[in-house]
């Protein structure tokens, strides 16, 4: 028995497993993930290291150089980069896909283990990071009364852990707060007083305030533990610690104290970075997500404890929402299932304006819940999540899913119209049109199948939509084979009862005479024909090279990040006060909700830096769009003197996530004067060919540097040595760490540094004075030589070579492929020999995507010849179905070009659907006119006039539910539409040509192919 002939003599079963289906689908749906993109796996370790005050060129010899030549050897590295700023070196460990993270993680820091560094510098941090990683959401903390250091206490105290343990947050990052200190100011003029050094403090610090454990005590009933309680309780306690040496020398009866000489406040580590809320002095507290963890109930977990902690708020502290990524996650998710709803209704309506009854309506319609809901199963049993990819998937794949049960429905209709019984119908009407089902489905699955050779994030983002799909796909067969022909042989009516369908009914009676009259005139001309098909392919082709290209359509997510730089060398308050200008930008404009600032050292480690989230009004409440307002803004902020302004599109930040820019490549080289020179001249040529915008560098010079030089013979003369003078200068201007503190239960660093107005010039340095080996103070100006030089403020390495990164946005009109491709060829044409341009992660990604992208358009459409050739036992045949797919690629370029939109992964992605489904018409011409001819005993011209009229209402049915899936997302409605339009504009455009092309240039291929046969038998049996 047939799965048709059980499915109608057994109903119950049937219905059983449509239920199993819906209702187990509709529980797997509601524990499904969700989350804006698929989760992607990058392996990538990033390894930090501090040395508080270290230049950047000590920090590359000293420590990077020695790391990168004890990383290279780690097995899987694909590139290795180092970026070193002024105390801070970050060493970037990109792996190949497939490479295990975790593996990775312990290979690395066995390696580093066995790197010797410095005393001074801290034990390195090495983490496991995913680049598309990033924070979902920052939230703002500010006070009207409070101090930074009263509202660092709480945010550590209070709101840290109460967010730290939420299920599925992985990191919590503060920003604009400072570590809590003991700090120790140091009056240099008080020292001169009791003829003491800041040495002599330091060391009454490291002998006087120590806490430890000393051991235990114990006998026969009891053990006990020794604890040393010599640290200071209290600030004024640590003040009260006497100094009882000059140098080596003992001060007898001593009663000089530390606060005698220094003032002693329970304060901060050195503020190096600020933010603000809205304008307000504060803090922000960001999140990252684990991975896997559903990106919408994290966001909801925060708000919901943020609404719980509002309740228990001091009423001068504040807390708001400043950046939500899942807001934006949340409404392109809804707006996508709410599209894909939509298709649905008008694919519904398609059917029933063709099948004209409600039962016959409802038959086909009952294929959509049943595949997308045990599509569901499929997802969750994989560990996909709701994302735009496997919605966008679903949603165009409502006008697939039908086609199916449109063919069996239609020839179980038509086998009716032959006074057969409903039952009889069901079966003989299911098993004539099982073969080309089979066909078709399989023809859209095996487009599909090489997708898993596209490696990468592209591929996993692939995988999910092509998984989704043919799932679907799959389970539409199914239905169509079991619970299609049940159901018609159930309650199937074919009797067309309103005035609507009945007129569509005229309209396809007058279509098909049409096209009868039509198709002889076509096969006269066949060749005319063919010769047309050709010249129109050849002209898509040009417009096809005419359509722009890039990797993602920007998106209005209505959040802004904008990079703010002052010149090398600023201040943090200088950076503030620059900053204010552009706040006062942004709160003018009308679009502007809410924004959030951070200055200073916290992104790259230099406070000359800025960087903005802007949290836009709602789309239906402004009149411009996101990349408007970042369009008018740009002029705006570039007014404002000695602050550059670099505009960032989040919806742009490439297939590894990230901030960055569509624009980003680097020049590397032997001679790092050689490369700062090409990168000028390059930066010059694409303003000069106004190829870009928000052009910078990570190539920053021009960093004030006061070198300190021993005067070697005086210094000896006078018996000063080099690490005493090294030791004051070091403790009186950059400050040290001596010791801990504990308050609260928990443990701070004590620093020690000279007060900050005897640390402004650098005539301040001079007024220092260090003790000789005889106990004498000497002056540190008679010992030493100061030179102001520029040095670097920033060093970028990459593969363990000097490099300067160039990363800018593309110009208004100008689209990303373009401007790469100009300036790669720009690049090879110009750089000198032993220089060579690089491209960043995100564009090496994008061009290898053009490569992969390519290679399974073939692979696909060779593997659907296959399953063709091996469905109809012909090498021949298939030729015939695939020539659908020129048409399909035509239409869809021409459905780009005239709506002004691009190549991009999306309409990529939808070119592949249409390749899989376009092929589904010429299977049917085709398969039925094989069997006319077989039956018959017809010539093709003759078999093709009988067979193409009568699969022209199936053809026009299953095209047309296709288009109408396409037409909700086609419409650029609601958030995330920027990504939805162009796969759907090729879904839509492609399938309309395609089925054009399918009822004239099949039949004219069919006629010419079966001539040529006929040819060739004949002259091989005269031969």
């Amino acid at each position: 028995m047939t799965l048709a002939e059980i499915s109608v003599k057994r109903p119950v079963f049937a219905w059983m497993l449509m239920s199993a289906l819906i209702i187990f689908g509709a529980i797997c749906f509601a524990r499904l993930g969700v989350s804006l993109l698929p989760d992607v796996e990058v392996p990538s370790v990033l390894v930090q290291v501090q040395w508080p005050g270290a230049a950047p060129e000590v920090m590359e010899t000293e420590i990077v150089d020695q790391m990168e030549q004890a990383l290279v050897n780690v097995s899987g590295i694909k590139n290795l980069n180092s970026t070193i700023y002024q105390g801070v070196a970050q060493i970037a460990l990109e792996f190949y896909p497939g490479r295990n993270a975790d593996a990775a993680l312990l290979e690395v820091q066995s390696n580093i283990g066995r790197v010797r560094l410095p005393l001074e510098v801290d034990n390195p941090l090495i983490l496991k990071v995913n680049p598309s990683d990033q924070e979902i959401m920052w939230l703002g903390v500010s006070s009207t009364d409070r101090s930074l250091l009263d509202l660092t206490v709480y945010a550590e105290r209070y709101l840290r852990d109460k967010f730290q343990v939420l299920p599925g947050v992985g990191q919590l990052i503060l920003s604009g707060f400072a570590e809590r200190n003991l700090r120790v100011w140091v009056d240099h003029d008080k020292l001169s007083e009791y003829d003491l050094t800041i040495l002599d403090v330091q060391n009454a610090l490291r002998t006087q305030h120590i806490e430890q454990a000393a051991g235990i005590i114990e006998n026969r009933k009891q053990e006990i533990n020794v604890r040393l309680m010599g640290e200071g309780v209290s600030p004024d306690a640590v003040g009260e610690i006497l100094i009882k040496q000059r140098g080596s020398q003992p001060i007898y009866n001593s009663s000089i104290r530390i606060r005698d000489v220094a003032k002693v406040e329970d304060g901060l580590n050195d503020v190096r970075s600020i933010s603000k809320i809205d304008g307000t002095r504060g803090g922000g507290i960001g999140f990252r997500k684990q991975r896997g963890a559903n990106s919408i109930e994290v966001a909801d977990m925060v708000k919901k404890t943020l609404a719980d902690l509002r309740t228990t708020l001091p009423k001068d502290v504040t807390i708001q929402i400043n950046y939500d990524e899942s807001k934006f996650t949340t409404e392109a998710v809804d707006e996508t299932e709410f599209t894909l709803i939509l298709s649905a209704v008008l694919t519904a309506l398609v059917c029933w304006l063709f099948l004209g009854s409600l039962s016959s309506t409802f038959n086909v319609v009952m294929s959509i819940p049943t595949s997308v809901l045990g599509t569901f199963i499929i997802l969750y049993f994989l560990g996909f999540t709701l994302n735009i990819f496997t919605l966008l998937a679903l949603s165009l794949a409502i006008g697939v899913v039908v086609d199916d049960a449109i063919m069996v429905l239609e020839n179980i209709v038509r086998h009716m119209e032959m006074g057969k019984s409903r039952e009889q119908a069901a079966i003989e009407g299911t098993e004539e049109i099982t073969g080309p089902a089979l066909a078709s489905t399989l023809a859209v699955m095996a487009v599909f199948l090489p997708i898993a050779f596209v490696s990468g994030v592209i591929g996993q983002f692939l995988f999910q939509f092509g998984i989704t799909i043919s799932a679907a796909v799959a389970l539409s067969l199914v239905e169509a084979l079991t619970l299609t022909p049940m159901r018609c042989a159930s309650f199937l009516a074919i009797e067309r009862t309103n005035r609507i369908t009945r007129g569509v009914d005229q309209l396809m009676d007058w279509l098909t005479a049409l096209y009868r009259r039509a198709l002889p005139h076509c096969l006269h001309h066949r060749g005319w024909m063919l010769g047309g098909f050709v010249v129109a392919f050849a002209l898509s082709l040009i417009i096809a090279g005419r359509v722009p290209g890039e990797f993602s359509p920007a998106q209005d997510q209505g959040t802004l990040m904008i990079r703010f730089e002052t010149p090398v060398g600023s201040s943090l308050a200088y950076t503030e006060e620059r900053l204010r200008e552009a706040e006062k930008i942004i709160k003018e404009r009308s679009e502007t909700r809410t924004y959030f600032l951070a200055a200073g050292s916290f992104f790259d480690g230099n406070i000359n830096n800025g960087i903005m989230f802007v949290d836009m009004k709602p789309k239906h409440d402004r009149k411009l769009s996101q990349q408007q307002v970042m369009e008018e803004l740009r002029p705006e902020l570039e007014k404002i003197s000695d602050l550059k302004s670099f505009l960032i599109d989040l919806s742009k930040g490439g297939p590894e996530g990230g901030m960055g820019f569509p624009l980003t490549f680097s020049l590397q080289g032997p001679n790092l004067d050689v490369l700062k020179k090409e990168a000028t001249r390059l930066i010059d040529w694409m303003k000069t060919e106004k190829l870009a915008v928000d052009l910078n560098t990570d190539f920053k010079e021009g960093q004030p540097e006061l070198r300190v030089y021993i005067d070697r013979v005086a210094a000896s003369a006078r018996g000063v040595t080099v690490e005493s003078i090294a030791g004051t200068v070091t403790a009186a201007i950059g400050g040290v760490r001596e010791g801990k503190f504990t308050n609260d239960d928990r443990r701070y660093d004590v620093r020690l540094r000279l007060m900050a107005n005897e640390r402004e010039r650098v005539e301040d340095l001079n007024k220092l004075t260090v003790r000789n080996i005889y106990g004498e103070i000497v002056p540190i100006r008679d010992v030493i030589k100061t030179e102001l030089v520029s040095s670097l403020q920033t060093i970028a390495r990459r593969n363990r070579e000097r490099s300067i990164t160039i990363m800018g946005n593309p110009a208004p009109g100008v689209a990303d492929n373009t401007a790469l491709a100009r300036i790669k060829q720009h690049a090879e044409q110009t750089l000198p020999q032993g220089y060579r341009l690089m491209p960043s992660q995100t564009a090496e990604t994008n061009e290898k995507f053009g490569r992969d992208m390519g290679m399974a358009l073939g692979l696909g459409i060779l593997v659907a010849y296959m399953v063709l050739a091996a469905q109809f036992n012909s090498f021949s045949q298939p030729f015939l179905i695939l020539l659908a797919m020129p048409f399909a690629l035509s239409g869809a370029a021409l459905g780009l070009f005239v709506f002004g939109q691009s190549w991009n992964l999306y309409s990529v992605i939808g070119l592949i659907l249409l390749f899989g489904i376009v092929k589904k018409n010429s299977i049917l011409l085709v398969e039925f006119t094989d069997k006319v001819r077989e039956r018959d005993g017809l010539t093709p011209e003759e078999a093709l006039q009988q067979a193409c009229p009568i699969r022209l209402r199936p053809v026009l049915m299953t095209s047309f539910a296709t288009m109408a899936a396409a037409v909700p997302p086609a419409l650029a409605i609601g958030p995330g539409a920027e990504t939805r339009v162009p796969m759907a504009l090729t879904i839509l455009c492609g399938s309309m040509v395609s089925m054009l092309s399918t009822l004239f240039i099949v039949p004219c291929a069919y006629s010419v192919l079966e001539t040529s046969r006929r040819w060739m038998r004949t002259r091989f049996q005269r031969s």
